[in-house]
């Protein structure tokens, strides 16, 4: 799970049972968004620039693939006098865009693939990019369930419920998988799957439990409304027949 949604989760759960006050959040990150030895990043790196800078925040990191590491801000709003953060970037967390001269390293301020800190998962970089972009789903690809090891895990190998300030009513999420959905909510999805308060992420149609409000079972529905057009990942009724449609925990 990644840190910042860790422990919003960790405040949640312990607050239930009445020990927030014993959770020690110098164990999770320092306020420069790193911990532990050797010392590493799970955030935006808050302690190595300038983030009052009026324009592209500059190059903080050199990722093991090459391309250049940014700050949070893609340029500034002299109009609206704010930082205007990046809303393009792919599931690595990166995009291609001129970036700030930089002779020390030789960058010359040219349009170039790189990657920016982020203040929503997955807050660094989420997988090695490249200059025409990575999706979610081609991210996942990278991380396959069948090259999860003892150490490591994949996509999809541990699918758990989750609780966070944003979404106290819980939701799935993928524990080993780095590939975030895009959305610029301060904690990460990482899966479609659907939520079921009672069976937590496990197989079922939504439609069919008590108080769902469906006025027929999924089986009755899809001879009317088909699963791919309602009831697929992005439709309308999104999680609502994944048992009978074979979506979500119900696929394959």
């Amino acid at each position: 799970v990644d840190v910042p949604t860790c422990e919003a989760s960790l405040e949640i759960t312990c607050d239930a049972e009445g020990n927030a006050s014993k959770i020690v959040h110098s164990l999770m990150l320092d306020t420069c968004g790193g911990h532990a030895v050797p010392y590493h990043y799970h955030n935006d790196l808050a302690c190595d620039y300038d983030h009052t800078v009026q324009s592209h925040s500059p190059l903080i990191g050199i990722a093991l693939d090459g391309y250049g590491i940014y700050g949070l801000y893609e340029s500034y709003d002299e109009e609206d006098g704010m930082q205007v953060k990046p809303h393009d970037l792919d599931a690595c967390n990166g995009h291609t865009k001129a970036v700030p001269v930089n002779d020390t390293y030789g960058v010359d301020g040219s349009s170039v693939y790189h990657y920016h800190t982020t203040s929503w998962a997955p807050y660094t970089i989420g997988c090695f990019g490249v200059p025409e972009g990575i999706d979610q789903d081609s991210c996942k690809e990278l991380y396959p369930a069948s090259a999860a090891t003892s150490q490591t895990g994949g996509c999809g190998t541990g699918i758990y419920p989750i609780t966070t300030p944003e979404a106290p009513e819980g939701y799935c999420y993928d524990t080993d998988c780095p590939c975030f959905d895009g959305s610029t909510a301060r904690y990460g999805r990482n899966t479609d799957q659907a939520y079921n308060g009672t069976d937590g992420c496990a197989c079922y149609n939504k439609c069919d439990e008590d108080n769902s409000g469906c006025k027929h079972t999924c089986s009755e529905l899809i001879e009317t409304y088909p699963c791919e057009d309602y009831y697929a990942p992005g439709k309308s009724f999104e999680g609502w027949c994944d048992k009978e449609c074979g979506y979500g925990a119900c696929a394959d």
